[in-house]
């Protein structure tokens, strides 16, 4: 290769320093005559840069192969993280979809729901017209008390029906029967129980007293006799008084248990009442 920078005369030639330069000339100002030397540009052989071996030719491909395949690398990093970004995107937009989709079925339902309550309210509204053309409860009919008493020794002869003094006078009619047991109750279709108001049954004192008595089984009984009683007499009121202790510490443990069922028993038949005795223990 030629050489770039060359002069045709060897010798620094003087030029005013008005006169305009030339690109890539290699004049210098001498200060101490105000004049500018020119001198010869330096000789400098490209071709023969890293010619030798081709060490510079190879290191610029292998530079840009190595810049080729960072690039590369880096796409393909992009590439993979596009997608997977796409497919949690996609995923997402699943799951959006379904609660849309959930959401639509909760609302329908709910309208469902409203028309259902508004046809009820309607049939509501409709039966309350048809009640206020019915005519209003008025008092009617007249009192009718017939007390009958099935007591074992522990009411016997304590209440007293009848007329005069120590008896519960002619405001409570009524009769007692002695019955020293449950399983000794006359049956419901006696004619003991015709027209008769309020049934009382003040007995199990003894049944309890016996070890071999089971509470639940007692209270069994009782509940079949009262279910009968009130298919027989639907108008009859059945009262029962609980068991009053002893001075045994075994059968009041049973008397408790009986009793606990007893008040249990009448809080599921109509008509059907429990006089708590304890209420008048401590008086």
């Amino acid at each position: 290769m030629a050489n770039l920078f060359s002069n045709s005369s060897p010798k620094a030639e003087e030029t005013d320093v008005d006169n305009k330069r030339s690109i890539g000339d290699t004049s210098f100002l001498d200060s101490s005559n105000n004049r500018e030397v020119k001198r010869p540009a330096p000789n400098f052989d490209f071709d023969t840069i890293g010619s030798t071996d081709g060490t510079f030719e190879q290191s610029i491909v292998k530079m840009m192969e190595q810049m080729f395949n960072s690039l590369s690398d880096k796409i393909d990093s992009s590439n993979k993280s596009l997608h997977q970004r796409f497919d949690s995107f996609e995923t997402r937009m699943s799951e959006i979809e379904e609660r849309i989709s959930s959401q639509q079925l909760a609302v329908d339902n709910i309208d469902d729901r409203i028309a259902d309550i508004e046809s009820k309210l309607e049939t509501i509204n409709s039966a309350n017209l048809n009640h206020s053309s019915e005519p209003e409860w008025e008092p009617s009919g007249t009192p009718s008390t017939n007390i009958l008493l099935f007591g074992d020794s522990n009411s016997g002869g304590k209440i007293k029906f009848g007329s005069g003094k120590g008896t519960l006078g002619a405001a409570l009619p009524g009769k007692e029967t002695f019955t020293a047991k449950v399983d000794l109750l006359p049956e419901p279709e006696h004619s003991l129980l015709n027209d008769v108001s309020d049934l009382v049954l003040a007995v199990g004192t003894n049944n309890l007293k016996e070890d071999d008595c089971v509470p639940a089984d007692l209270a069994r009984n009782t509940y079949s006799y009262v279910k009968k009683v009130s298919a027989v007499n639907p108008t009859t009121h059945v009262y029962l008084p609980g068991v009053l202790p002893t001075k045994s510490v075994q059968t009041n443990t049973r008397i408790k248990q009986y009793n606990y069922y007893l008040k249990d028993m009448c809080s599921d038949l109509s008509r059907v009442h429990f006089i708590d005795n304890n209420n008048f223990l401590y008086i």
